[in-house]
């Protein structure tokens, strides 16, 4: 066991287990934040690829509702020829009727 001779000794031996009990300390809260940032962009990844599925399915909604929409204007404009056809052939019938 060795005795400290002098003051700076002294101060010299207490510095260096402060210095070793502050570099464990910041090796942990280096880990930790380390830990903290992986979670963090895993979430972050999460969240994208969530936001992605959300934007196909409304995407998705969306482009099924133009192609109904569109379904039903063509259904319309069929059922106003085959009203015409009717109309134009009820007139011909009563043109040749007389």
């Amino acid at each position: 066991m060795t005795y400290h001779t002098s003051a700076h000794q002294v101060a010299g031996a207490f510095d260096r287990g402060m210095q070793s009990m502050a570099l464990g300390i910041g090796s942990a809260l280096i880990q930790e934040r380390a830990v903290r940032q992986a979670d963090r962009q895993a979430a972050n990844a999460i969240r994208a690829q969530t936001a992605r599925l959300v934007y196909d399915r409304v995407l998705a909604e969306e482009m099924a509702a133009q192609r109904a929409e569109a379904a039903r204007q063509e259904q319309a404009e069929r059922a106003a020829r085959f009203r015409l056809q009717r109309q134009m052939a009820a007139l011909a019938a009563k043109r040749a009727r007389g």
